[in-house]
């Protein structure tokens, strides 16, 4: 069976496709990526088929990233967010259409917020699933602000609107532990299914300690506020506030700042922090008993599948359900006052109060009881599979 797999540019939207990728290729089956060129060196560093897709003009990025530093309101910002990759997909849908046409694939799989796929697909008479990279109630609340740009997609291509029934109809999988969304009004869509991440493996014997790494029995605390932060003078204040609480405790942290956080912005770095671009998560995790994330679904899941509690400093997007639920439960703590004495105060919370540890340990083994990205893949493919005769 030939995939194509949809996606933006954007890290924590592509992150979580590559388990379902890597299960559909073991699985035998042909799996290429439709994606933006700056997707694509890490498509050939992972020998997957790359199929570039447009993008928006410059001067549409731009007013998008305006309209969002803009929005003061949440719903002003899930409004602008909802332009600013509709916008995206209305690029991407020509060469969708030209894709499929030619690769010829039987099922699509595409990142929740990559809508040209979803039209692409229907136009083709092809079965599309979604995989989300928000919890529940964070891809709930765009869904009414997508549905209209989507049927104006489905203008463009002469398909009649819908009000959002295919969207409603498509299969959802999803990492995030049930506990995430508890209390979300799904809209009538469906409900995902769910899949646990792959586990980071322990740190080689046989391999170089890295620089950042703590030595045998020091404190280590690894702090990401992902990989398109530092834009804004919010997300760089939270930066430095993060360095300044953690200058005066007794630890050893790393900071991964991604490409777009310039160093120069982050003031004094403390002598017991480590400043990197960026590691791969599962390179750090197994070394850390806390984690500092912004709360995307990399960062955040990731910890809580290794029982690692969480310091949550939400900035955007589904970030603030996804603290209020780490919250809520009790695996780590929520900070919106982004001051030094409360995060410092956060972050030694965590390290310390053994019931947010314990908690934090009862997550991870609910994640672990979730169904494999193997069992999720042969759910995918069933999808495009014409049903059983009786």
């Amino acid at each position: 069976m030939r995939v194509l797999i949809s996606s933006t540019k954007f890290l924590g939207h592509f992150n979580p496709l590559l388990p379902y990728i890597a299960a559909l290729k073991k699985l035998g089956h042909d799996v290429a990526v439709a994606a933006p060129e700056e997707l694509a060196a890490r498509l050939g560093q992972a020998d997957i088929e790359h199929l570039p897709v447009g993008e928006p003009t410059q001067e549409e990025v731009d007013a998008s990233r305006r309209a969002i530093d803009a929005a003061s309101e949440a719903m002003a910002v899930k409004v602008a967010i909802a332009e600013s990759f509709l916008d995206r997909s209305r690029a991407t849908l020509p060469d969708l259409g030209r894709i499929i046409a030619g690769w010829r694939p039987d099922l699509v799989v595409r990142d929740s917020l990559e809508l040209g796929a979803l039209v692409a697909a229907t136009a083709a008479g092809l079965p599309c699933c979604r995989v989300g990279v928000h919890c529940g109630q964070g891809e709930m609340d765009f869904i009414p602000n997508l549905i209209p740009g989507i049927d104006r997609l489905r203008r463009s291509t002469g398909l009649p609107v819908d009000n959002g029934a295919s969207l409603r109809g498509e299969q959802v999988f999803s990492a995030f532990p049930d506990f995430m969304d508890d209390g979300v009004d799904w809209l009538g869509t469906q409900e995902p299914f769910r899949t646990r991440p792959a586990s980071a493996p322990p740190p080689s014997a046989n391999v170089k300690r890295p620089s950042w790494a703590p030595s045998p029995g020091e404190t280590f605390v690894y702090v990401t506020l992902g990989t398109v932060s530092g834009r804004s003078d919010k997300s760089r204040a939270a930066y430095r506030a993060v360095l300044e609480a953690l200058s005066t405790l007794p630890v050893r942290a790393l900071l991964t700042t991604g490409p777009v956080m310039p160093h120069e912005h982050l003031g004094t770095i403390p002598p017991n922090v480590t400043i990197e671009v960026f590691v791969p998560q599962s390179e750090v995790l197994p070394y850390a008993q806390a984690v500092v994330c912004h709360g995307g679904s990399g960062s955040l899941i990731g910890a809580l599948a290794q029982g690692i509690p969480t310091v949550v400093v939400p900035l955007f997007a589904d970030q603030p359900h996804n603290a209020a639920s780490v919250a809520r439960v009790g695996a780590g703590v929520s900070v919106t006052d982004r001051t030094v004495p409360i995060l410092r105060a956060a972050i030694i919370r965590v390290l310390e109060d053994e019931t947010i540890r314990q908690t934090a340990r009862r997550i991870q083994n609910d994640i672990a009881a979730m169904q494999s990205i193997d069992t999720a893949a042969r759910h995918m493919l069933a999808l495009a599979s014409p049903p059983a005769m009786a």
